[in-house]
C-alpha cells in the first residue's frame, strides 16, 4: 500500500464507494508497509482499546484469524467483573499489544 493508493480509498470512502473497513483496512496497510504520518496516526488515535476490540468483534466477529485475539478481548471486557485479577486497564494493555503484533 502507497500513500497515493490510501488516498485513493480514502476519496472513494468519501462518495460512498468504499466502506469505512476498507479506510481502516488500507491504513493499517500503510502501517505494516512502514509508512506512517500525522493522518494515519489520527485515524488510529480514534478509537480507544475498548472501542478498537468492540469494532473488531462487530465487524468480524471470531471469523477473521488475524484479528481473533481482539475479539476475544472484547469478549473479556464485557466480562470483567469475572476476572479479579484483570481491570480495564490491563485489557487496554493487552489490546495494544495484540495491535503491535499485528501491525509489526
Amino acid at each position: 500500500m502507497t500513500v497515493e493508493e490510501f488516498r485513493d480509498v480514502v476519496a472513494l470512502w468519501h462518495v460512498n464507494e468504499a466502506r469505512d473497513t476498507d479506510v481502516v483496512l488500507a491504513a493499517c496497510d500503510l502501517v505494516v508497509a512502514g509508512v506512517d504520518g500525522p493522518a494515519v496516526s489520527m485515524l488510529a488515535g480514534e478509537m480507544s482499546p475498548r472501542e478498537l476490540a468492540e469494532w473488531v468483534h462487530q465487524h468480524f466477529s471470531h471469523d477473521l484469524p488475524e484479528a481473533e485475539e481482539l475479539a476475544a478481548l472484547r469478549d473479556i471486557y464485557e466480562t470483567l467483573e469475572y476476572y479479579a485479577e484483570l481491570s480495564a486497564a490491563d485489557v487496554d494493555e493487552q489490546v495494544m499489544a495484540e495491535v503491535r503484533r499485528i501491525t509489526s
